[in-house]
């Protein structure tokens, strides 16, 4: 009778040995699997905030060459042809309207991102 006790009681220990470990490694996968969740979330934001950053360097290329081609530098609208009324004048407006709307543009987009990065961070 004592030995049946004793062998009961060493099979339950075993297996809440068993089930401790089960459960220590189920947690520790938990872990590891937030870990990379997280990791490659953040190298998502990583690539969005590098792709921001190369536009925002292109726009500000882009208004930089507009605004050395509009004070006649380099490639700008002839003295003659702004002398005599020509549309260079025009021109140069429209081509700063579509620069301040790219502009307008690029703020939103970032607008957007920092709404999806705020909203990824608190789920």
């Amino acid at each position: 009778m004592v030995v049946l006790v004793v062998l009961i009681v060493h099979i339950v220990l075993v297996l809440v040995v068993l089930m401790v470990v089960m459960l220590l490694v189920v947690l520790v996968m938990l872990v590891v699997l937030v870990l990379m969740v997280v990791l490659v979330v953040l190298v998502l934001l990583m690539q969005i905030l590098m792709l921001v950053e190369v536009l925002v360097m292109l726009m500000v290329m882009l208004l930089v060459h507009v605004l050395v081609c509009a004070s006649g530098v380099a490639g700008g609208p002839d003295v003659n042809d702004v002398a005599a009324g020509g549309g260079s004048d025009s021109a140069g407006l429209v081509i700063v309207v579509v620069v301040l709307l790219l502009v307008v543009v690029l703020v939103v987009v970032v607008l957007i991102m920092v709404v999806l990065e705020v909203t990824v961070v608190l789920c």
